[in-house]
């Protein structure tokens, strides 16, 4: 296996336990409430996400934040099959 190989396995490996802990914690966190807001759960991983970017040097921050875009399409499309189905999310006084 080469080196790109094994960092590409790590990362996956990485990628998915932490996947999986934030949607544990959403879930144990959902129950403290009556309707969990989608909306909640966006602003809380927007946070999350800036939390991280911020912590990467200036320098190499957009092409992190271009990474992270360029994944977005990837892990909704691999999670439509899984994911649970949303009643509704208000934005901007519009119903989605």
């Amino acid at each position: 296996m080469s080196a790109k190989e094994a960092y590409r396995r790590e990362q996956s490996r990485q990628t998915q336990i932490i996947t999986d802990a934030i949607n544990k914690a959403i879930t144990d966190t959902a129950t403290q409430f009556e309707t969990p807001m989608m909306n909640a759960v966006a602003g809380a991983l927007v946070a999350a996400q800036g939390h991280m970017l911020a912590s990467v040097p200036k320098a190499h921050r957009k092409a992190m934040q271009s990474a992270m875009a360029k994944q977005l399409p990837r892990a909704i499309a691999s999670a439509k099959g899984s994911a649970s189905i949303a009643q509704t999310v208000t934005i901007g006084g519009k119903t989605h």
